[in-house]
């Protein structure tokens, strides 16, 4: 669900057709997993805050506003913080700055392509280390 739940996000943000009910139907699905995790962890895992910062990035898709997209980037925030509370601040502006680099990229691109971004560093170290941690 959550791979499905990024593709849709990626064929939103680079101009195909999505449908509505598909992206519905995806945000419900996270929506449970969310629920799901909620109850049985102490709130505070990344991958409950990544599942919520793909909920929201999708739900901005269908429903226009900042709110939706400023929610999923604080969420993206408190993953990066939540698996290293030590380093934790240092891990938000490792995210921030590079949401900062991607939207540059994003905000002078004619035509967006998932390409666009391979320039970039590379993920995060607290996203490399997460997927470390859960074999992904």
């Amino acid at each position: 669900m959550f791979r499905r739940a990024i593709d849709l996000a990626w064929r939103y943000a680079t101009g195909e057709n999505v449908d509505k009910s598909q992206v519905q139907e995806t945000v419900d699905a996270l929506e449970k997993l969310v629920d799901k995790l909620y109850d049985n962890d102490d709130g505070a895992s990344a991958t409950l805050y990544a599942l919520n910062a793909v909920s929201f990035t999708l739900q901005s898709t269908v429903k226009l506003e900042s709110k939706m997209a400023e929610d999923a980037m604080c969420d993206a925030g408190d993953a990066a913080q939540s698996e290293d509370v030590e380093r934790g601040d240092e891990h938000i502006q490792e995210e921030n700055d590079w949401q900062m680099l991607a939207l540059d990229v994003a905000l002078t691109a004619a035509k967006p392509t998932r390409e666009m971004f391979k320039h970039l560093p590379s993920n995060p170290k607290w996203l490399q280390l997460y997927r470390a941690k859960i074999g992904a």
